[in-house]
């Protein structure tokens, strides 16, 4: 989501004023009270504000950039505040600074009462960061706020006495509008302090960008700093994206890499914490601390000190969160990547040479393979990795991977990674960051996770000493019915109730040192038609949303006021058209199988819209302005689009069933269950992002009028298999 830096120095041309020393920074989402967010979603090993700010430090960065994203921004003062008091406290030299979210508020006069408020109430705090006396602030879509009111406000704020210093980020504009946005480049250098994305940019991007500020210095005289993004990877749990592959820490190393080679001034790490998105590098359950251990050591590199920061001699194994019951792609997996990388790392002052022993067993110990690992030493690094994939069906729901070190003292060193092996008859979008655990002597207390008069029984819960654990299923953990954000159980009575979703529960012991020992999976088997996908009824104005396929994947409605459209017969239909949309979670559609998208649409007048949408473009559905449906496809191979365009226009104020059906040769499109038009279609297409209503991508294609029992099917149904409605005998109520 975000790319690299810059800075520079605003108010009138000056001349080249000393360049600061370079810089780490990264971005800190605070989840922790008495913020907006609850302790519960944390997957942090480091408890609370203290305990992050401590571990900030140790990992070499600089200071936190805090997220502020309440409305209005003053709400957000209180958790700032107590962040730079305790890193005062703490952590001296440590910096806080706020990161203003224009993603949540763009209004100038809220921005500039937290701007003066948190100047005044910071006043003193020795943690709150500062270049060249100016306050640090930081900025997340920028652009959101046309940059006269940008100048606004640091006038009215310098007329005050109050000098900041500001970030913009700009990263949204320069990936997905390059040509028309890159020119803008000087009027962005005019007005803000620095430029930065929040996400590594590639070499030809940040090269465009610091040719651009120097040509702009020469001319005006005004200073700029450039500052790169770096990041383990990126795998979205709250859209089930996946744009950034971690490949171990491949792509972590590669992004430092990208930073030295590009010499910027500053770094920016995207992110200390977990944003729902994987980039985090903090301590934690999934990562242990092998990403803040090597941010110090690459901060240092970075720095200028070729001997880096290494620490103690340490090791980690990295393993694939989950893996497929097979060879290959499952025939209803949405997308074909995924980590397969086994890998260990070392970290040492001066390098180290060792060889670790890979194992994978079954969960009876029987064995799969066995590896021996020569690391590879580089700098202060030694790795060694192994891409691994089924070649046959294992028939087992887990594998146990163990990784074992005779350290340079002769002392062996273990750790063990559950790795839960997927059925490949039912549609899953496999969670792709891998799990890391730290190699040691010995290793916390393993939990145990099972059933007990159909409930689910989880030991030891709570934990001791400081230790914790943790319930997750299937590696999204919502176990909470109340929340989409719960993660953390915390006693048998937060542990959900029977019928327990079908899936994968898991348990791990976490310490505050980012220790982690995980309980062998269980695994609960579905109950229902695995083909279909989705089925999306709008019945209860409760949970509009609510998905009756055994996937459960409830689409989230946004709308302005109420989006339930009334039937005669007790029933419900969405109201969609310019306030009101459904959102489905992820992407699950598969990109190579047959596929049947169908739907029941009653437009409102002429005007069109896309009724059924995904930004992969496994299958769309559309009416033009004169409401004539049409299903399309992209493929990859050529990057082709198939369409199948019906002959006449749906009426308005009428029911119309509608039925996208691809079956690996052809594009077909039935309307009221008769077929409309068929067009020749084959090959691979993608999933990412859906919508019900509109064009997902950038809501635009507003569809206004009623939908309702769209249901997502992997397989090329024929019409007397259409439903839950057949379009063949009936249709829906009519609306009251």
């Amino acid at each position: 989501m975000w790319p690299g830096l810059l800075l520079l120095a605003l108010a009138a041309p000056r001349l080249p004023a000393e360049v600061p020393s370079p810089k780490v920074y990264a971005h800190y989402v605070p989840w922790h009270p008495p913020t907006h967010a609850r302790p519960d979603r944390t997957a942090d090993a480091a408890a609370g504000v203290p305990g992050q700010v401590r571990a900030a430090a140790r990992a070499g960065l600089d200071g936190l950039a805090v997220d502020i994203v309440l409305s209005p921004p003053t709400r957000s003062l209180p958790g700032l505040l107590d962040m730079a008091r305790t890193a005062a406290e703490q952590t001296p030299g440590f910096g806080i600074m706020p990161c203003l979210d224009l993603a949540a508020v763009t209004d100038r006069a809220q921005w500039e009462a937290f701007l003066r408020a948190w100047i005044e109430q910071s006043e003193g705090l020795a943690s709150v960061a500062r270049v060249e006396g100016r306050y640090l602030v930081f900025t997340y879509a920028a652009y959101q706020m046309p940059l006269a009111e940008w100048r606004a406000l640091r006038e009215s704020l310098a007329r005050g006495g109050r000098e900041v210093f500001l970030v913009a980020d700009i990263y949204a504009p320069l990936l997905h509008s390059h040509a028309t946005f890159a020119p803008q480049l000087p009027d962005y250098a005019a007005v803000f302090d620095a430029l930065y994305c929040f996400g590594p940019v590639e070499a030809t991007v940040a090269g465009e960008i610091t040719a651009a500020l120097a040509a702009e210095r020469r001319a005006t005289g005004r200073d700029c700093l450039y500052v790169q993004s770096v990041r383990p990877g990126y795998y979205g749990v709250n859209t089930g994206s996946f744009s950034d592959v971690y490949r171990g820490a491949g792509r972590y190393l590669e992004t430092w890499q990208a930073a030295r080679d590009l010499a910027p001034d500053w770094a920016s790490v995207t992110t200390w914490n977990d944003y729902t998105e994987n980039t985090h590098i903090e301590p934690s359950r999934m990562f242990s601390d092998v990403y803040a251990r090597l941010t110090r050591d690459q901060a240092a590199l970075f720095r200028g000190r070729p001997e880096g920061d290494a620490g103690a001699e340490t090791y980690w194994l990295a393993a694939p969160s989950e893996i497929s019951d097979g060879p290959g792609r499952g025939p209803l997996e949405a997308d074909a990547r995924r980590e397969s990388r086994f890998q260990v790392l070392g970290l040492a002052a001066g390098g180290l040479s060792a060889t670790a022993v890979l194992r994978l067993t079954r969960p009876d110990g029987t064995e799969v393979l066995t590896e021996t690992l020569g690391l590879e030493r580089s700098g202060n690094l030694a790795q060694g990795t192994l891409a691994w994939e089924p070649e046959e069906a294992l028939n087992v729901r887990c594998l146990w991977a163990e990784a074992s070190v005779f350290t340079a003292h002769g002392a062996p060193v273990t750790a063990r990674l559950p790795v839960p092996v997927w059925p490949r008859d039912v549609a899953h979008r496999f969670y792709m960051p891998p799990r890391w655990a730290r190699l040691s002597a010995g290793a916390p207390p393993k939990p145990e996770v099972g059933l007990r008069g159909g409930r689910l029984d989880v030991s030891p819960l709570p934990a001791q000493d400081g230790y914790r654990t943790d319930v997750l299923h299937d590696l999204y953990p919502k176990l909470d019915p109340h929340s989409n954000t719960a993660q953390v159980a915390e006693g048998l009575t937060q542990l959900p109730n029977p019928p327990l979703p079908w899936g994968f529960y898991e348990a791990a012991v976490v310490t505050p040192d980012a220790g982690v020992s995980w309980a062998a999976p269980l695994w609960v088997a579905p109950e229902g038609d695995p083909l279909m996908l989705a089925l999306w009824r709008f019945n209860d104005a409760l949970a509009l949303g609510a998905d009756d396929s055994i996937y459960a994947r409830h689409a989230r409605i946004v709308a302005q006021g109420d989006a339930i459209g009334r039937l005669a017969d007790g029933g419900g239909a969405l109201r969609a058209g310019p306030e009101a949309w459904a959102q489905p979670p992820g992407s699950f559609l598969p990109i190579a199988h047959p596929i049947t998208v169908e739907l029941w649409v009653r437009p409102a007048g002429p005007g069109g819209g896309m009724v059924w949408g995904d930004v992969g473009a496994a299958l769309l559905i559309t009416l033009n302005e004169a409401n004539v449906p049409r299903a399309m496809r992209h493929l990859k191979e050529g990057d082709r689009w198939v369409t199948a365009k019906g002959p006449d226009p749906l009426r308005a104020g009428r029911w119309s069933h509608l039925a996208g059906v691809y079956d690996g040769d052809a594009l077909r499109l039935f309307v009221n269950g008769l077929p409309a038009v068929m067009t020749p279609c084959a090959g691979e297409s993608g999933s990412e992002r859906m919508g019900i209503g509109r064009n997902p991508y950038d809501g635009s294609s507003v569809f206004s009028g009623l939908l309702d029992d769209v249901r997502v099917t992997a397989g090329a149904l024929k019409p007397t298999q259409f439903g839950p409605v057949n379009p063949l005998t009936a249709s829906p109520a009519e609306p009251r």
